[in-house]
């Protein structure tokens, strides 16, 4: 997939825009949720990738005739479906006759060489959503710059220093950006399918951004703990650190 932008994405983008302007929004706000709306399609782009990827990953461990750890069973694996047959919750189950139903699996790796091409063809497009990841923070801009000491001064934490920005809304960004490219280097096509055993196989090259994101997520209230009252806004940016501290605090020891 190309990291350049369709003409759907770009009349979508100008769509929004000009919703955001008849709403009076700001050009900062119209730039922060820009940025998440690409920044999830990122993401959603990279879970699809793992998730259709474990299967050849488990078939590769089987054929390597390695002894060692394997998927545990039934039909997740950690965080993703362990093969393609996954039952959706009641209710989500498409009708027999719907034509986005998804088809029948048959087997793909009929031999090695199969199995090698679906490797090189995993490892292309892992490398090209790598290449989005740099070019979607090549164009956070000076907004998305941390705060200075002289307007913010840093407390210390477990992490380092704290990582301060002009609002949650960046903050939360920073937070999702840090946390995808820890489970894409979690994903790489050759580390194993076991999601617990990637996680501390790459921890090494993970560990920066999982130490920035806690940085940033210590920076958003550093005195929560006197507070009687927190608001809305310090409330939804405590919920949406949630997540990318549970990615980044498995392989902290």
């Amino acid at each position: 997939m190309s990291t350049e932008v369709t003409d759907r994405e770009a009349r979508r983008y100008v769509s929004l825009e000009e919703h955001a302007k008849s709403l009076g929004f700001t050009r900062l706000t119209r730039l922060r949720y820009g940025t998440y709306d690409h920044l999830i399609l990122l993401l959603g782009r990279l879970a699809n990738f793992v998730s259709r990827d474990l299967s050849r990953k488990r078939e590769a461990l089987a054929r390597s005739g390695s002894s060692g750890p394997r998927p545990p069973p039934g039909m997740f694996s950690g965080m993703m479906p362990a093969s393609e047959k996954v039952t959706p919750p009641m209710g989500f189950t498409p009708p027999p006759d719907d034509p986005s139903s998804p088809p029948r699996a048959t087997p793909r790796y009929r031999t090695d060489s199969d199995l090698d091409t679906r490797t090189a063809e995993a490892l292309r497009e892992w490398e090209q959503i790598c290449l989005a990841f740099h070019e979607i923070k090549k164009h956070f801009g000076p907004d998305f710059e941390p705060l200075g000491a002289d307007i913010y001064p840093s407390q210390p934490t477990p992490y380092g220093p704290a990582t301060h920005y002009r609002t949650y809304s960046i903050a939360g960004i920073w937070m999702n950006y840090y946390m995808g490219l820890i489970v894409l280097h979690r994903a790489h096509p050759k580390m194993p399918p076991v999601a617990m055993l990637a996680a501390g196989m790459s921890a090494k090259t993970t560990m920066p951004w999982a130490l920035q994101l806690s940085r940033i997520a210590a920076g958003l209230e550093e005195n929560i703990a006197r507070l009687t009252v927190v608001s809305t806004l310090m409330g939804g940016a405590l919920i949406e650190s949630a997540f990318p501290l549970f990615v980044a605090g498995v392989q902290v020891s």
